[in-house]
């Protein structure tokens, strides 16, 4: 701390000179100055640091064409929001904490009806403690070798009149709204439960031939179940749809959350109604053989995010190696 400022002497403190001593004429002595202390300078407030959050993504670099996978998103602190992007859609996926560690984990996917081999950009973007992030993965969607399927049905159920395309139109809208539901809580856990125990008939992505003529490929699993036997709910959720269609005879649609939608096709009848929570393994129809259908079968399918994806793997396969 600098020392206070001295001020000039008064003039009963000036020593006189020795007599024999020649001396000046004396000078006005100037009126000392009063001054204010001087304080030390206040030390700067410490500046509160913001911990940085340690973000993993785990994410697979390849799926193959209409082929399912997820993406996991961990922290090892609190994680505010999440939000994952992948072709032009985005999902808020739940926040779950696991070992102290603080998960978001999504399912996503690509259709074989409409995706090409090629690379697809994902992005994450996560908010830790008012403090945003972004992080990116280039996937490489490769080919995938499906079978061809010839069919013979009524060719009313391959070429539909025209006194039924408005009804048709009207389905393909509910569904599509069924297709593209995201709720905000995960129901959905690996591997799902079978809706049934029977044999897969045919397999998602099969190029489907009907009376001879090109069709769109497959997109789902058709399992053989016997007329009348319950098909079980692959895990729970709430019942969005329920409806007897043209062509998926009738129907009963789940949302498991997070984007993933089940569906169930060719019902003898249906045995939840809309807005029924449902619990893994419940019965929730009966197989049957309405809509396009040509025997007593159950057809399966998934959505996520929209995307009508191969189920299959979700039978068998866990969490850790859809990951990968």
């Amino acid at each position: 701390m600098p020392a206070p400022a001295q001020s000039e002497p008064s003039s009963e403190a000036v020593e006189s000179a020795p007599a024999e001593a020649e001396t000046a004429p004396a000078e006005a002595v100037p009126t000392p100055v009063e001054t204010a202390p001087v304080q030390a300078a206040a030390e700067p407030a410490p500046v509160a640091v913001k911990p940085v959050p340690t973000l993993v993504l785990a994410a697979p670099r390849k799926a193959g064409v209409g082929k399912p996978f997820l993406v996991r998103l961990t922290s090892d602190l609190p994680l505010e929001s999440v939000s994952i992007r992948w072709q032009g859609r985005e999902v808020a996926p739940s926040i779950s904490v696991w070992n102290d560690r603080h998960v978001a984990l999504a399912m996503l996917g690509t259709d074989v009806l409409t995706e090409r081999p090629g690379k697809e950009e994902l992005v994450v973007v996560a908010s830790v403690g008012g403090r945003e992030s972004t992080l990116r993965r280039t996937v490489r969607i490769a080919p995938e070798d499906y079978p061809k399927q010839e069919l013979t049905l009524p060719e009313k159920m391959v070429s539909p009149p025209k006194e039924v395309h408005d009804r048709i139109a009207a389905e393909g809208k509910l569904t599509t709204e069924a297709k593209n539901t995201v709720s905000a809580r995960r129901m959905w856990h690996l591997p799902l439960e079978r809706p049934v125990q029977g044999k897969i008939l045919s397999v998602y992505g099969a190029q489907r031939i009907l009376n001879g003529k090109p069709k769109n490929p497959h997109r789902g699993l058709d399992f053989r179940s016997p007329m009348g036997n319950p098909v079980k709910c692959v895990d729970g959720g709430r019942v969005i749809l329920v409806g007897d269609h043209y062509y998926a005879g009738n129907s009963v649609y789940v949302d498991h959350g997070n984007g993933v939608v089940s569906m169930y096709f060719h019902l003898s009848e249906p045995t939840v109604k809309e807005g029924d929570e449902v619990k893994r393994g419940q019965t929730i129809g009966l197989t049957g053989m309405t809509g396009r259908a040509t025997g007593p079968h159950l057809h399966f399918s998934l959505s996520v995010q929209g995307e009508l994806v191969d189920p299959a793997p979700l039978f068998t396969m866990s969490a850790d190696t859809l990951l990968q």
